[in-house]
């Protein structure tokens, strides 16, 4: 897994990828090239965006920009569509879409007074799904008509404004200097990593990192440490047999106790537990 940017995440032939997800997300914040739309369909979700908390119910849209950073914050089951697309798909018809900025990236359908445009949005996202899940003839077609749709909804009825040269210059800037930092958690996370080493990594004060930490990604840097090495040991606990202390050690944490805990805190239940229903699944799937 990689630490920070995810690379290739849509096939670069046709880059668009939709799934669903019904589970607590525990993933360290991150960024993309692609834009990604997150629509639930039942219960509550939180997600920081750009260091800003945002509660998403059912109904709501929550559109994320390219290259901006953003992570899942609570344990909370809910049922949510994920859309991701590359830029490319609609550059040719609307190029202006890396340019806007969405002033309230959460649309909430329920306050369009316009009913054939707050069903249109819901039917094109489910219409979304059943194409790419079922991949019948020229469904790609359908695909691009569908998010030309739901784009157009989305322009028509949410806030915007242009990026200034300037944030998109800071944008980049901070993303250069935080992909330093999460590359050398990418190599060092099963090692004792101490703020004042952090710190040096970026050419900051302890201070002033722990400040530029917070606010570019919304949680401090033990949290992002915490969670990246929680979800390294998730993929131990489903891929191997190894006892549960070695892989707490092998994910860089120094105790199984602090290892349960901290596990707990962000995924809802135990190592154990964890475990115990990834066996249970791929047992119901044989």
């Amino acid at each position: 897994m990689g630490a920070f940017r995810q690379e290739h995440i849509v096939d670069k032939d046709f880059p668009f990828l939709l799934f669903s997800h019904e589970e607590n997300i525990t993933f360290p914040p991150h960024w993309h090239d692609e834009i990604e739309l997150i629509y639930m369909l039942d219960g509550e979700c939180e997600v920081w965006l750009n260091n800003t908390l945002y509660k998403l119910n059912k109904g709501n849209l929550l559109i994320i920009g390219s290259r901006e950073i953003h992570h899942f914050s609570n344990n909370k089951k809910s049922r949510k569509i994920f859309i991701q697309f590359n830029l490319s798909l609609v550059s040719n018809i609307y190029n202006d879409l890396n340019k806007l900025k969405f002033i309230n990236p959460v649309f909430e359908s329920d306050k369009i007074s316009d009913e054939h445009y707050k069903m249109e949005l819901e039917r094109q996202i489910l219409d979304l799904k059943q194409e790419f899940i079922q991949k019948k003839p020229a469904y790609k077609l359908n695909l691009m008509a569908g998010l030309y749709r739901i784009i157009a909804v989305l322009l028509r009825f949410t806030p915007i404004e242009y990026y200034s040269k300037g944030e998109k210059t800071k944008q980049n800037q901070r993303i250069n200097l935080l992909s330093r930092i999460y590359k050398y958690v990418e190599y060092h996370y099963n090692e004792n990593i101490s703020l004042d080493q952090i710190a040096k990594v970026a050419n900051f004060s302890t201070y002033h990192f722990t400040r530029f930490f917070k606010k570019s990604t919304g949680i401090t840097f033990l949290s992002y440490l915490h969670l990246y090495r929680v979800e390294k040991s998730k993929n131990l606990l489903k891929s191997s047999s190894k006892k549960i202390i070695e892989i707490a050690m092998l994910s860089g944490f120094d105790n199984i106790k602090t290892y349960n805990r901290v596990f707990k805190d962000y995924t809802g239940m135990t190592p154990s537990e964890y475990r115990k229903n990834i066996e249970q699944i791929q047992d119901s799937n044989i």
